[in-house]
C-alpha cells in the first residue's frame, strides 16, 4: 500500500532490537500485500512473527513470562528508536 516504505522502515528498527533482547534468530523481514488488516492501514504497521508454537522450545519460550517480558522490551526499544 501506500504506507509500504514507513512499514518497511518500521520493522528494520524494530527487528535489531527484538534480536537484541532475546537472543532469537531472525527470519528476516517479509513484505506482503496479502493481509487486509495491512493493506488498508493509514499508519505504519508491522506484523510480528515472535515463534512458532508448532517448534516446541520456541512454544516453551513463548509461554515463558521472563521470555515475554525480554519481547516486549525489544518491541518497545524498537518503536523508540523508529520514532527517533
Amino acid at each position: 500500500g501506500t504506507g509500504a516504505e514507513e512499514c518497511l522502515a518500521a520493522a528494520e528498527a524494530l527487528l535489531p532490537e527484538l534480536i537484541a533482547a532475546t537472543g532469537a534468530e531472525s527470519d528476516g523481514i517479509f513484505r506482503r500485500d496479502t493481509y487486509t488488516g495491512l493493506n488498508w492501514s493509514e499508519v505504519p504497521c508491522i506484523m510480528v512473527e515472535m515463534g512458532f508454537m508448532t517448534n516446541e522450545e520456541e512454544d516453551l519460550k513463548l509461554n515463558d513470562p521472563a521470555y515475554q517480558q525480554l519481547l516486549v522490551e525489544g518491541m518497545v526499544n524498537g518503536v523508540i528508536d523508529y520514532l527517533r
